[in-house]
């Protein structure tokens, strides 16, 4: 990636974060980046290529920034320690990148983009995995997902409080704070005789399941999806014909959410109920929620 592409993505970042993808133009970010949209395109072929540009640019960036501060001088507590610090210090440094994925609804993150983020959970996980063999020891193995899924859920809170408060909070000291309420989870989980709800049985399984969703489920719907979206650009006189090409494209964004909301979909496609055209369309699509 050359620099006049890393100029491209920080400009669009920025612009994103501020007014939405959906509501900024491909023109808006030639002319903030300094060039014309002519030069845009000879470095993205549209501005969906370059948002899987974007995830790309800073996935790598994370992972050389935290994934590689690995120093075998440290004791596995401090090392722990230092890549979650790092993790948050990462977070606050790309703020702008974090806040357009948590306010965006109608990102359009095809499966490219999906099977990095999914890639980048599984290598957070299997991080967490790594410091706390090395922290607590063998008797951990069996609690492995269960403390990384409860390090995780803690993290998310914290995060949100860093992205949207001008304190100035000690990363360091939230960083112990989290690894205090992993240790004292652990120790119970040990002397109360505790059964792991996440085994690794279990997460296998989900893995598969998930991983499998990537390549049919979704794209079966996507492909549904993109039918209806053709048959409506053949639509000039329907009158809310935009508003319909809207609801399908927040659909899509919804699909790729971790955790689906079928409120959403349900209510995107009953924008359609009074077009017959699209009856089965629908019916298929909500089958899967």
């Amino acid at each position: 990636m050359n620099e006049k592409e890393i100029l491209i993505i920080e400009t669009a970042i920025k612009l994103f974060a501020q007014k939405g993808f959906s509501s900024t133009s491909i023109q808006e970010i030639a002319v903030k980046s300094g060039i014309s949209k002519g030069a845009f395109y000879l470095h993205f072929k549209s501005k969906e290529a370059l948002l899987l540009a974007i995830f790309q640019f800073y996935i790598e960036k994370f992972k050389k920034e935290v994934f590689l501060l690995d120093n075998k001088n440290l004791q596995p507590k401090a090392q722990f320690l230092r890549q979650l610090t790092g993790f948050l210090k990462n977070i606050i440094e790309h703020h702008e990148f974090i806040i357009m994925i948590s306010r965006e609804q109608s990102i359009p993150i095809n499966e490219s983009t999906k099977k990095l983020i999914y890639q980048l959970q599984i290598e957070i996980h299997e991080s967490y995995h790594k410091s706390f063999r090395s922290i607590f020891g063998k008797n951990a193995e069996p609690f492995l997902w269960d403390l990384s899924v409860m390090t995780e859920g803690i993290l998310q809170g914290y995060i949100k409080v860093l992205l949207f408060s001008k304190e100035n909070i000690d990363l360091e000291l939230i960083a112990m704070f989290i690894y205090n309420r992993i240790e004292a989870v652990y120790k119970d989980l040990i002397e109360s005789n505790e059964i792991p709800v996440l085994s690794q049985n279990v997460m296998k399984k989900i893995k598969l399941k998930a991983s499998g969703l990537m390549e049919r489920g979704i794209e079966d719907v996507r492909e549904v999806i993109e039918t209806m979206k053709q048959a409506l650009a053949g639509m000039e006189n329907l009158k809310n014909r935009e508003d319909l090409i809207v609801s399908l494209e927040v659909v899509e964004a919804e699909l790729v959410r971790q955790t689906p909301r079928p409120a959403v979909i349900h209510g995107m496609l009953s924008n359609f109920k009074d077009i017959p055209l699209f009856e089965a369309e629908i019916k298929k699509i909500l089958s899967n929620y």
